[in-house]
């Protein structure tokens, strides 16, 4: 079988991290300062700068790039990243492709977690799934028929701006529950569950409901077949998931849930695999498409 090379970038506001993925293992891999004063060129630039600091990236097929926010993925436009003023409507996909004579395929970085585990990862097992990142935000990506659903500027799945009690989910399912709501350090509180500390486990246990009724959110709409989290809060998953199960468990419909599953991710560098696994799975689709206008 020949080897299946593609280069994967995930943008991020003060790092950008690129590796060479062969049949889905990272073979090589390099993590550059963002450039966040500087012009979109400068940043663009030193995209271009860590792709060609990889020995094999002349061999990939193409590349494959996560970053935050919305994103036209049909013309490649990241419309604007978080802590990098400058990058406002920036044609990437023009620009890489134009440099590398390779085609490129963009989306947002949840979108990337959610193809990467369902294609390299526990959402291989599934057709339909949701793939919850938890950090210091929350972001959701979609996976219907085993193909990724990005919707409109690659906005499908921004759960975490739904309301919910007196503020939205991003407030009570991600860092901001510890930080804002509790006013605690959200690893100092794992650190003492770890000591079985009583206050700790409660505050993971109230975690844990709050992210019940997220999923749960998600069944009402989506019925997916699995629910998969990550993102760095699911490095506390063991303190949470009770709680979080016997939320979901309390959903209406029980034939919905009668094989669901969650689980958590064990995929490492999820974020530069997922850009891989975008560029197949939209490479694939492209192909598809082409094979079959050729018929008609």
């Amino acid at each position: 079988m020949l080897s299946e090379k593609i280069v994967g970038i995930d943008i991020g506001g003060t790092k950008i991290s690129i590796g060479l993925l062969v049949n889905g293992k990272i073979e090589e891999f390099v993590k550059l300062d963002t450039p966040a004063t500087g012009t979109k060129e400068e940043v663009m630039q030193q995209i271009v700068k860590g792709v060609e600091s990889l020995n094999g990236y002349q061999d990939a097929m193409g590349i494959g790039i996560g970053a935050p926010g919305l994103i036209d993925e049909e013309e490649g436009v990241i419309f604007s990243v978080t802590n990098i003023p400058s990058w406002r409507e920036v044609h990437l996909k023009a620009y890489l492709e134009d440099h590398f004579k390779k085609p490129v395929y963009i989306t947002n970085d949840a979108n990337c977690f959610a193809i990467g585990v369902k294609i390299y990862g526990e959402g291989q097992a599934f057709k339909n799934v949701v793939c919850l990142a938890l950090g210091t935000g929350v972001g959701a990506g979609i996976v219907i028929d085993g193909y990724l659903y990005s919707g409109s500027v690659a906005g499908a799945g921004e759960v975490g701006g739904l309301p919910y009690l007196d503020a939205d989910f991003e407030t009570y399912c991600s860092g901001k529950f510890f930080r804002l709501i509790n006013k605690v350090d959200g690893q100092s509180v794992y650190e003492r569950a770890k000591q079985n500390d009583p206050e700790a486990l409660k505050l993971f246990a109230e975690f844990g409901h709050h992210v019940g009724n997220l999923i749960k959110t998600s069944l009402f709409i989506l019925a997916p077949e699995a629910v998969i989290v990550g993102g760095s809060v699911s490095n506390s998953y063991e303190f949470w998931k009770d709680a979080m199960m016997e939320t979901v468990q309390t959903f209406p419909y029980k034939k919905v849930i009668e094989n669901f599953k969650v689980m958590k991710t064990e995929l490492k560098d999820i974020a530069v695999v997922g850009a891989a696994a975008l560029f197949k799975n939209r490479y694939e689709q492209d192909q598809a498409k082409a094979l079959t206008s050729k018929a008609l």
